[in-house]
């Protein structure tokens, strides 16, 4: 019986993020400044907001920490 509730779980959870990643669209590009320690310097976003997530090519996700 758990068994079962979990592999609906799973089926619901994963239809909820499939819809949500097809949703999504790109709305600016940037140009990476550097990369150092898992940190990206990133130039060109002119409307990004702190705490905002970025999905970069390739899949990568990152948070932006500062803006200068």
């Amino acid at each position: 019986m758990l068994k079962n509730a979990s592999k609906q779980a799973k089926g619901i959870l994963k239809e909820a993020i499939d819809k949500s990643v097809s949703d999504l669209k790109i709305s600016e590009v940037s140009t990476i400044v550097s990369i150092s320690a898992g940190t990206a310097e990133i130039s060109g976003l002119a409307t990004v907001q702190m705490n905002e997530l970025l999905t970069f090519r390739g899949g990568a996700v990152g948070m932006v920490q500062t803006l200068e």
